[in-house]
């Protein structure tokens, strides 16, 4: 999981890596309030945060433990695993 996210930030132009490491900044210090976050259906723990074409896929535990699955741009792949 860890190689799949590491290829796709590799691939990012600077501006949608800022735009990536921004969204990630905010979901680690649980400031969702400006965020377009939802969680998915079906799943009590695991959320989606939309930011134009990005997705971040998270689960954020009861512990406050925030664990990211899922870095991508919205295709028709990127809620199936789920």
């Amino acid at each position: 999981m860890a190689d799949k996210i590491e290829k796709f930030l590799n691939k990012l132009s600077r501006k949608e890596f800022e735009l990536f490491e921004s969204l990630l900044l905010d979901i680690r210090n649980d400031q969702l309030d400006n965020l377009d976050v939802k969680p998915l259906k079906g799943h009590k723990d695991i959320y989606r945060v939309r930011k134009g074409q990005i997705r971040i896929i998270f689960s954020k535990k009861t512990t406050g433990t925030v664990i990211i699955l899922e870095l991508s741009r919205r295709d028709d792949q990127t809620y199936r695993n789920f």
